[in-house]
């Protein structure tokens, strides 16, 4: 927060809170933040659903996963959100954003009058549990590196897993917010305008800051990079749809073949 306060010095209408807003009126804008949050990892074998965890002693720094049977409650929940096919496979292992869900909820339910705008990396219900997907989608990140070994460099790298943005639009519907818009970042940034930003940008720029704008403008809108992977929903409440939304919505493919 000090930081923050350093940098945005010049900015007085930026202000920090020490708890969540309540009652309203505004957007909620949330740039990875969803990816970050705690998950709960299960393993499903041969249709027995088991919840991870890890193992360890601290004092010598040793960690390694383990698990054990879920309860009758979470091997339904699990079961219920993936096909036929997974349910059959020897291991399948999968994430379940939880506390995403519950703080989209809870955001959703405080906005009077207004948009959530969700930006992250993820699928629909049914591209996240694929099958093919068997070990999950948990990753850890450090120093612009990224391993399925989230045990390593623990406290040192960043841990994420993608987001069920099937969940995030029933969440948002616990909330009392309509689902607005869901699409890739490529069409969205299209839509709210990108391309006549970058003319105007380009105008005034030499050679070499130019040919720096396009490699940004490419990575955040190449469908092998950022252009698809990172997904935008749109939640809105008593208000008109945010811009960025008008073509290109996914929106029916977050309700198509889910298992809840």
């Amino acid at each position: 927060r000090a930081q923050q306060q350093v940098t945005l010095a010049d900015y007085p209408c930026v202000h920090w809170l020490d708890a969540m807003p309540t009652q309203f009126v505004g957007v909620v804008l949330a740039n990875e933040l969803l990816d970050a949050l705690p998950v709960r990892s299960f393993a499903i074998e041969c249709g027995q659903v088991f919840e991870r965890g890890v193992l360890g002693d601290q004092n010598q720094d040793l960690w390694q996963w383990a698990q054990r049977p879920a309860t009758a409650t979470e091997s339904a929940s699990v079961l219920g959100s993936v096909s036929d096919e997974v349910r059959t496979l020897p291991r399948y292992e999968l994430e379940r954003g939880e506390q995403a869900h519950a703080w989209v909820a809870t955001m959703a339910a405080n906005v009077e009058r207004g948009a959530m705008i969700l930006i992250d990396y993820g699928f629909p219900q049914a591209e996240l549990y694929h099958p093919q997907r068997v070990g999950g989608t948990l990753m850890a990140h450090r120093l612009h590196q990224s391993t399925p070994d989230v045990l390593a460099n623990l406290g040192d790298a960043d841990i994420t897993a993608h987001v069920d943005f099937s969940a995030v639009a029933r969440a948002g519907d616990l909330g009392g917010m309509t689902l607005a818009g869901y699409l890739n970042q490529a069409r969205f940034l299209i839509n709210a305008g990108v391309g006549e930003a970058y003319q105007t940008a380009s105008t005034d720029l030499d050679p070499t800051a130019l040919a720096q704008l396009s490699r940004g403008l490419q990575l955040l809108m190449n469908e092998s990079e950022m252009g698809e992977l990172f997904k935008i929903i749109a939640l809105t409440k008593n208000c008109a749809e945010p811009l960025g939304f008008q073509r290109g919505d996914r929106s029916h493919r977050l309700f198509e073949d889910t298992h809840v």
